[in-house]
């Protein structure tokens, strides 16, 4: 750095007085210096607050192996199924769980494919972060062809017993849960995949409903991103 006078910068005001007049003559720094150092601290700390959720998301991700709650009796009455459809899937995601990521495609091929036998499809929510604008992003990045609603005070995830994103309840027109639990055996945990897929649960069930049969398996371990319970007061 040259030792010669530069020209005063132009930010340069009562604010760089104050500081340059609050530091001792021996460590006085200068202008460009202690302004590039506070660019820099700022930046460190929107960085940090942005790491710190990110970290946070990810630790409830990493203990996420939850037990579906198929085949128990609701706490109250579920989602009424529309009038005009003859079964309804609940799918529970979460914007920042990698699997419910992975998983917008396989549940866009579902919705299409059985749209025409009148089976509607409603990705939920529960995450307290999840607002409407993240929500919309989700939606325009993975192209998700089906419903979407938030769940702010969690009623439809204590309802279902939903405990991890992805889980995926298949409910008849008389509100009883014919499936809960992996959409298909993809992931075998957090962070392993099958390379092919060998059970298709969720579909399996809707076409079991469809032709009147009872569903072969109605339960199966959910896995995923464990969802954070929201604080009672």
């Amino acid at each position: 750095m040259s030792s010669g006078t530069s020209p005063k910068p132009a930010y340069e005001g009562r604010e760089t007085a104050f500081f340059v007049r609050e530091v001792p003559a021996a460590y006085v720094l200068s202008q460009k210096m202690i302004f590039g150092f506070l660019r820099r601290g700022l930046a460190r700390l929107r960085w940090g607050r942005q790491q710190a959720r990110r970290h946070a998301y990810v630790l409830l991700c990493s203990v996420g192996l939850g037990v579906a709650g198929a085949g128990k009796a609701p706490q109250s009455s579920l989602p009424a199924v529309r009038s005009d459809a003859s079964l309804a899937v609940y799918v529970f995601l979460a914007t920042e769980c990698p699997l419910s990521q992975s998983y917008t495609l396989p549940l866009n091929q579902l919705s299409q494919r059985y749209a025409a036998s009148k089976v509607t499809f409603t990705g939920v929510f529960p995450a307290e972060d999840d607002q409407n604008k993240n929500i919309r992003d989700f939606v325009n990045r993975y192209r998700v062809a089906f419903a979407v609603r938030r769940d702010p005070q969690q009623r439809l995830t204590r309802q279902f017993g939903a405990t991890v994103t992805p889980e995926a309840f298949l409910v008849d027109g008389q509100e009883r849960v014919l499936y809960a639990g992996k959409i298909d055996d993809w992931a075998i945990s957090l962070g392993r995949k099958r390379p092919v897929v060998t059970e298709k649960y969720l579909e399996e069930a809707i076409r079991a409903a469809l032709a009147g049969r009872p569903v072969a398996v109605a339960r199966t371990e959910a896995v995923g991103c464990l969802i954070e319970a929201l604080h009672q007061h």
